[in-house]
């Protein structure tokens, strides 16, 4: 691979193969992960400021302006037509510096007979670790959205997420949607379904709530304009789990790397996160650092709502 390659390996004990046995995991499309398939999803990934942005500044602002919202007003022979305010808003995006980093001792490499210390599973735990960081960093995001809908105090029901789905629908916020909500919550709203009876109960949609309720993808439901998400990663306020439904344009977020300095190490390097080691000598370990640069804001806070449900 090239120095200018977006996963570079320049050292030992960097390598072709370790790369190319990570790619699918740097693409953001571990689909057995609750944060791979969710940063994926077009309408999150549309919120992706890139890192140009951030090159020069501290922190990337977006300007927004409400075009197509107002009607014409009639007007008499002679007189100046109205004349209205253009509406606008901003979001900005302030990037972090966050990481953490793990310690490999030269004893501990000796003694791992089952070769769990290898280099190539430091570079997944740093994709993984990352991926989940970013979701959590967005779904802290939730309790500042404005509208509120869930059921507050209660559990989480099928005709909750049908009223938030419509509420937003009724505010003209495009689709599709994507709804974030804790394991349990699903597993309520799987049993919620199920009690309904009827056509509910039979329908294609809800077969699907036999899905096992670990973290990550759901399924498409509302005839494929709601993509549903499980996460622990919810915030939680006066006793409620809060969840959010959002749809294109709600949230900006990023993250971002410089290039590795001349004197690291690099044992993965993306534009968004990296992995690297220092050997400490006189120590015998090896210590690798993992970190990142990233951020998250609302952007647009009328195409989100909150739904609070009893943790």
């Amino acid at each position: 691979m090239g120095a200018n390659d977006p996963i570079r390996t320049t050292t030992e004990p960097m390598s072709d193969a370790l790369v190319a046995a990570v790619t699918g995991a740097i693409g953001m499309t571990l689909a057995d992960r609750e944060a791979g398939g969710v940063l994926a999803n077009p309408v999150l990934a549309s919120g992706f400021i890139s890192k140009g942005s951030f090159e020069k500044a501290l922190a990337a602002q977006i300007v927004r302006v409400a075009w197509g919202v107002d009607k014409y007003i009639t007007t008499a022979e002679g007189n100046d037509f109205t004349i209205l305010d253009l509406a606008s808003d901003k979001a900005t995006v302030t990037p972090a510096r966050m990481g953490f980093a793990r310690q490999m001792s030269d004893m501990a490499r000796s003694f791992d007979s089952w070769g769990i210390l290898d280099y190539a599973r430091f570079a997944a735990d740093g994709t993984i670790g990352w991926q989940q960081t970013m979701l959590s960093t967005i779904a802290a995001l939730a309790t500042s959205l404005s509208e509120t809908g869930g059921a507050t105090g209660a559990d989480a029901t099928w005709g909750a997420i049908l009223s938030d789905f419509m509420t937003l629908g009724a505010a003209n916020v495009p689709g599709p949607y994507v709804l974030l909500m804790r394991p349990k919550d699903w597993g309520n709203v799987a049993e919620d379904a199920y009690g309904l009876g009827g056509r509910v109960a039979q329908s294609a949609e809800t077969d699907n709530y036999l899905r096992a309720s670990n973290p990550g993808f759901k399924g498409r439901f509302m005839g494929g304009d709601l993509w549903i998400y499980t996460t622990s990663e919810l915030p939680v306020s006066a006793g409620d789990t809060v969840s959010m439904m959002f749809g294109s344009g709600c949230i900006a977020w990023d993250a971002h790397m410089p290039a590795p300095s001349r004197s690291t190490n690099p044992l993965l390097w993306t534009p968004l996160f990296g992995v690297e080691t220092d050997r400490i000598p006189l120590k015998s370990e090896d210590y690798i650092a993992y970190s990142t640069h990233l951020g998250a804001s609302l952007d647009i806070n009328a195409a989100g709502i909150q739904m609070p449900f009893l943790t």
